[in-house]
């Protein structure tokens, strides 16, 4: 079983390797994949498994070594990342970065406790300025870093600009970006699939960091509770009367106290420990004994309040990040275009059309290659292609002609799409002028479609130049960029990729 940094590496490889293959021709794409998709059967596995396997017979098929006869052996088999190759070194510089967050977090912590701890003797630790910098600082700015990544409310902009300045976790993400360019970190702030990642990525950091801290901050308190003769009390400019600090320090201690009554400080100790900073110097050895009651409460409070919510974010965070390691196999523009090529049948739109002009000025991108079955909706978007041409759009191809269902911004758009939601289909093919650049009222048509359809089928967006014949390459590339900027993990342009 592939651990999640061996997981990682190979979704790497393989999303860069797919974007490295559109200079493939789009025939030779889908007979390739095609064949791959006959040998891995019909065999029920997630879709993971499924582009793992592929990725598996793929490099085996290079090596001449004998493929799995399933998709769920084959992914269990895989071993097809290298210790040279660019998803290896990307998850060894992420590996590196968390060591070195937590590393660093470790030394911050012993750095900030020994200033928060310090006791010259003539006043004690005031426990309320103690806790505010080790525990009070750490959970606003991890309240503001989760608000800021999660994009749950908005922050203002010197406040959002602050955070980037103090995050360990986006400095570490900078520094990968850096050395290794991937577009992941860079897209912390997208609503997409390589933004969540990201997002769950720089949370593990700062929690790497955050734990280091913590531990520090422990460690140093201990080592000072054995080594020297500390002494905690509170002081405040305000009117409090003990018994209410008394009873709000009872409620924090609330989770320990029944294993642990040491460790939770009774009224005497809080009115004891009360002091005046115009008071004498020096205290007497006595209070001074009676003071250093408080640390079991202290070391429980920075536990309790300080490390476990960090290792319990941690926690959450990890999960999280592997549901989108595991989403970088299953999503995304590329992984649809790929688990569409592996079914079959498949469909040439460009065979057998040879009356088709030639373009002078511009280089035409193939006609991209794709499945049309019964479960396929085609939608004729802005009449891309003339009622009366359609019959001969796919009478050329020898298909069957499909059903059509038109969309503009001018006709009823709701009624096609009550025409596609019964039966849902398990996947739509739009049709669309490749010359016309992508407005925002196809890119809203498009959500609407995603709306009415299983969030799983796919949507292939299929430009047309002016002879129904392929697309402008530079066109394809103005459509490929805009479709991308669209949070659907299962839509694509067909034939392109980037």
């Amino acid at each position: 079983m592939k651990t999640q940094r061996e997981f990682f590496a190979t979704a790497i490889d393989i999303r860069r390797w797919l974007e490295a293959d559109t200079g493939t021709g789009e025939e030779s794409r889908i007979r390739r994949d095609r064949l791959i998709g006959r040998e891995l059967g019909a065999v029920d596995c997630s879709k993971a498994e499924r582009v793992l396997a592929w990725w598996s017979i793929l490099n085996k098929q290079k090596t001449g070594a004998r493929p799995a006869d399933a998709c769920n052996q084959v992914s269990l088999e895989i071993n097809a990342t290298g210790p040279s190759s660019d998803g290896d070194r990307l998850a060894s510089l992420v590996s590196i970065a968390n060591g070195l967050l937590a590393v660093g977090g470790l030394v911050a912590g012993v750095v900030i406790a020994t200033a928060a701890f310090a006791y010259q003797g003539n006043h004690p630790v005031n426990l309320f300025a103690l806790f505010g910098i080790l525990i009070g600082v750490p959970l606003v700015l991890l309240v503001m870093q989760l608000v800021l990544l999660g994009h749950r409310l908005p922050l203002p902009a010197a406040m959002g600009d602050a955070l980037r300045v103090l995050s360990p976790a986006l400095w570490a993400g900078s520094w990968l970006e850096r050395r290794m360019p991937s577009g992941l970190f860079a897209s912390v702030g997208h609503a997409s699939l390589r933004g969540s990642y990201a997002r769950w990525q720089l949370i593990v950091f700062s929690q790497s960091f955050a734990i280091g801290y913590f531990i520090g901050v422990l460690v140093l308190a201990g080592l000072l509770v054995v080594f020297t003769d500390l002494a905690f009390g509170w002081s405040t400019t305000l009117n409090l009367d003990p018994r209410w600090v008394w009873q709000g320090l009872s409620g924090l201690a609330m989770p320990w106290s029944f294993f642990l009554p040491a460790a939770v400080p009774d009224l005497a100790l809080v009115e004891a420990s009360r002091y005046f900073r115009l008071e004498g110097s020096e205290l007497a050895a006595s209070r001074a004994a009676e003071l250093g009651r408080w640390w079991p409460f202290v070391l429980m409070t920075i536990l309790v309040y300080g490390l476990l919510p960090r290792c319990l974010v941690a926690g959450v965070a990890g999960r999280q990040l592997r549901r989108a390691v595991r989403r970088l196999l299953e999503e995304g523009p590329e992984i649809t275009a790929l688990l569409d090529r592996l079914r079959s049948p498949a469909v040439d739109f460009d065979a057998g059309d040879p009356e088709a002009p030639v373009l002078q000025d511009r280089r035409a991108a193939e006609m991209p290659v794709l499945d049309i079955d019964e479960r396929t909706a085609v939608i004729v978007w802005n009449n891309a292609v003339e009622a009366v041409q359609y019959p001969e759009f796919w009478s050329r191809r020898n298909l069957p002609v499909p059903a059509r269902h038109d969309a503009a911004e001018w006709l009823d758009m709701e009624a096609m799409l009550t025409s596609i939601r019964t039966p849902r289909p398990g996947r739509v093919v739009i049709l669309t002028k490749g010359w016309e650049p992508p407005l925002l009222s196809f890119l809203d048509f498009l959500t609407a479609v995603r709306n009415s359809i299983r969030s799983e089928a796919s949507i292939a967006v299929v430009p047309l130049n002016a002879t129904r014949t392929g697309v402008d390459s530079s066109d394809q590339v103005v459509w490929s960029r805009a479709i991308a900027q669209l949070p659907d993990p299962a839509l694509y342009v067909a034939g392109a990729t980037s």
